[in-house]
């Protein structure tokens, strides 16, 4: 289903029946761009944790689309046991115009969500969060968000996940 931030923006994904509580991030992207994918963490006892992976100009796998242009992937699994909210982020290089992607978000049931995004590709605003997610008793709740922020630290205040020490606006202390 096609989630956006501007019409019908949460989803509801359903634990899966079998156990496996990871879900799969994709975020498409055209050939020679790099980036971050990476998620923001709280677990059920509080503790707050990162995760991300970026792709590389060069040696980034790709594979054929029904776009007009090649495109390359940033993938990240992540557990959600344990978790009980979330944030998805995208950060990437500086370029002359912005990137507008998509994010594919695939559950341990094969359901999946596609949450379109813009990625500024400007450093006064470098970083999209692009979703958020709660889990609940029934699944997850994903909501795309979409909001701009200028690093990792603003984020992480602006969605509550304040109690992080800070190396600089991009590493946190873990």
């Amino acid at each position: 289903m096609h989630v956006h931030s501007d019409h019908e923006p949460v989803v509801l994904m359903a634990f899966p029946v079998g156990g496996d509580r990871k879900i799969g991030l994709r975020l498409a992207l055209p050939k020679g761009q790099t980036a971050t994918l990476g998620v923001v963490y709280q677990t059920i006892r509080g503790a707050i944790g990162f995760e991300h992976t970026s792709n590389r100009r060069f040696f980034s796998p790709r594979h054929p689309t029904g776009f007009r242009s090649p495109q390359v992937d940033v993938n990240l699994r992540f557990s959600t046991v344990d978790v009980r909210r979330f944030i998805v982020y995208a950060a990437s290089t500086p370029k002359v115009s912005p990137t507008t992607t998509v994010l594919f978000v695939r559950d341990g049931n094969r359901a999946q969500a596609d949450l379109p995004t813009l990625l500024t590709n400007d450093p006064q605003a470098g970083l999209t969060v692009v979703c958020s997610g709660y889990a609940g008793p029934d699944g997850l709740v994903l909501r795309n968000e979409s909001v701009l922020y200028p690093h990792l630290r603003s984020a992480c205040h602006g969605f509550g996940f304040g109690q992080v020490e800070w190396l600089d606006d991009h590493t946190p202390i873990v």
